[in-house]
């Protein structure tokens, strides 16, 4: 048990490494493939814990946000499956970018928000 009140929503930023980095064969078939099938489990285990959840997701590698804070997993899905290999990780300014999106959500959304977390799938720093 994670120790969070059902009738409260959490919402999560996941910022994935898009970095050229990823393109290593160390993983089959590659480290953004195998990024890619975590946070396919992270998005579906969060929205499934709750309704009120929701998910972001955003690249460290070029800095986007691909996809706001939602409870459809699909619309998450379908902008991971847009990532390609590009750039350097931009760690700091990646995570200035999740707060942001998760400050942005006070005016967005109109459920309670108990807490908020930070998901990062990356290379080693």
């Amino acid at each position: 048990s994670s120790g969070i009140n059902a009738e409260y929503g959490e919402s999560t930023v996941i910022c994935v490494d898009n970095s050229e980095y990823m393109r290593n064969g160390d993983f089959v078939p590659t480290r953004l493939l195998a990024q890619q099938d975590a946070v396919n489990m992270v998005c579906n285990s969060k929205t499934r814990a709750n309704p009120e959840n929701t998910v972001a997701l955003l690249t460290l590698g070029s800095l986007k946000v691909l996809s706001t804070l939602t409870n459809e997993v699909g619309k998450v899905l379908s902008s991971l499956h847009q990532i390609e290999p590009e750039g350097e990780v931009n760690f700091m300014t990646g995570i200035k970018i999740a707060q942001l999106a998760l400050k942005h959500r006070y005016f967005t959304l109109t459920t309670n928000v108990l807490e908020s977390r930070y998901l990062f799938l990356n290379q080693q720093l």
